[in-house]
């Protein structure tokens, strides 16, 4: 695997440690943006898919490899340290040439391995953006993994919503910050909140009512659960991505 696209994909996978580890065991019942998921069932679906993806890089049939994905359970406790574990592997797997290079036999269609790790990093990032939304803590995605996430899922987007994988992209401005894109074209709800001053690159845009938005906007007293009920479902069926 070439260096920098190793690097984009450790920092994929340090996106979704950081938005796990904030994460305690009350929040672990609240509601997400994903229709019909607690954030227990993402943080689950997050390690079931990870752990999907090094099945199906040691070669693995698709049916194998979700069967590996429903096996999988965690606990608030141990989630982090899971995760760890699991996404490891999935580097472990893809610092082998021979494997980047390789056939994959995903649920969605064969991919490369090269192409499985950047599933990989679009299921850490935007599952992380979820994860920090529901538990009302800062979304904001780095901009250079946001444009580098971004460009790396748009050639296929289509065809993954049009298998269930994610909604309808959400219509954004062509200058919303690269983490808004990302969301939006995802299916997920940003906030508009109309142009205000002094508020530096996100003059506009606030991607979530996470814990930066709860500060910013002196709702903090009120920022007790997610914020996910008031926005539209997102349909993520745990057989993609």
């Amino acid at each position: 695997m070439e260096p920098a696209r190793a690097q984009l994909l450790d920092q994929s996978r340090r996106a979704f440690t950081r938005a796990l580890s904030p994460v305690t065991a009350p929040e672990w019942g609240w509601p997400t943006g994903c229709a019909g998921w607690t954030v227990g069932d993402l943080v689950t679906h997050v390690l079931g898919t990870t752990a999907m993806y090094t099945a199906l890089l040691e070669g693995a049939t698709a049916a194998e490899a979700m069967s590996r994905l429903a096996s999988v359970t965690t606990s608030p406790t141990s989630a982090s340290s899971d995760f760890r574990q699991a996404a490891r592997a999935v580097q472990a797997r893809l610092s082998n040439p021979d494997v980047v290079t390789g056939t994959a036999r995903h649920p969605a269609g064969d991919v490369t391995g090269d192409g499985l790790a950047g599933y990989a990093m679009v299921e850490w990032v935007l599952h992380g953006w979820d994860l920090s939304r529901a538990t009302c803590r800062d979304t904001v995605i780095d901009s250079g993994l946001a444009r580098a996430v971004y460009d790396e899922i748009l050639p296929d987007a289509e065809r993954l919503r049009r298998l269930g994988a994610f909604g309808p992209a959400i219509p954004v401005p062509g200058d919303a910050p690269a983490d808004v894109r990302l969301v939006a074209l995802l299916g997920r709800m940003p906030y508009l909140i109309g142009r205000m001053p002094n508020l530096g690159r996100r003059d506009y845009w606030i991607a979530a009512p996470a814990g930066l938005a709860c500060a910013m906007y002196g709702v903090s007293g009120e920022c007790r659960g997610p914020f996910a009920a008031h926005q539209p479902s997102l349909r993520h069926p745990p057989r993609l991505l």
